[in-house]
């Protein structure tokens, strides 16, 4: 399980201030063994661990890495309705809960939303991915003149929408200051390694570099309106899971 211990100024460039970065290690699983219980269903996070790690846990949402090497398998388990950000090419055989079988694949730094389903699974190429699982029932919310989707729109483009969540592409090209915005509170997921600027709104706020890796996953609340900078010489991008 990978751990990142990032700055409050980091995590306002991906998405305004956070509430939790990656957790301790025991509530997650804690969690994950109550709702294989509770619910009757097979939690992989507990059943098939070598290959489903918690990154960490809130009220809001439940983050996992997913890692396969070509031709491992799983049993049956079960998912809750998530998110599914893909860090690589993946192809997969799903076994699913009525006997039917079919081949699926995804492609690298796409995401996607899938409802709940049981299935099992045999990976037919090494790849890797992050699960967000969304807990909560969703509904209407505002989305303010200040949210990045409509203040730098050409920047923060809503890829898919209901009413539990939004898929957030971001993406930044070198030298790319951003007006002042805010975001929706959400995980973050890194598509590529970066360096920036993040600048809080207010006067005599400083601008603080920062820096992280592809791959990198966070939880940030929907923090102060704020302005982030790409210092990199190339452009970085992230896909952002907005929970409503």
């Amino acid at each position: 399980m990978r751990y990142f211990i990032l700055s409050i100024f980091f995590l306002a460039l991906v998405g305004c201030q956070p509430s939790e970065q990656a957790g301790e290690e025991a509530a997650p699983e804690t969690a994950a063994e109550e709702a294989t219980s509770e619910a009757g269903s097979v939690d992989p996070t507990v059943t098939e661990a070598d290959h489903y790690a918690v990154e960490f846990e809130n009220d809001d949402v439940r983050v996992v890495r997913v890692t396969y090497a070509a031709n491992d398998e799983t049993d049956m388990h079960s998912h809750p309705d998530l998110v599914a950000v893909f860090l690589g090419d993946g192809t997969y055989a799903f076994a699913l809960e009525d006997g039917t079988e079919e081949e699926r694949t995804g492609k690298a730094a796409e995401a996607i939303w899938m409802p709940a389903e049981t299935h099992a699974v045999k990976a037919l190429i090494d790849n890797e991915g992050i699960l967000v699982e969304v807990k909560g029932s969703g509904g209407e919310v505002e989305i303010a003149d200040t949210n990045a989707t409509v203040s730098d729109a050409d920047h923060h483009q809503v890829e898919f929408e209901n009413d539990r969540v939004r898929i957030v592409r971001m993406t930044y090209p070198a030298g790319h200051k951003t007006p002042p915005h805010d975001h929706l509170p959400g995980v973050n997921i890194m598509l590529t390694d970066y360096q920036a600027t993040n600048t809080p709104e207010g006067e005599g706020a400083e601008a603080v570099g920062v820096e992280g890796n592809a791959g990198d996953v966070s939880w940030a609340d929907a923090g102060p309106v704020h302005v982030s900078e790409n210092i990199g010489e190339e452009a970085f991008s992230l896909v952002r899971v907005e929970i409503k």
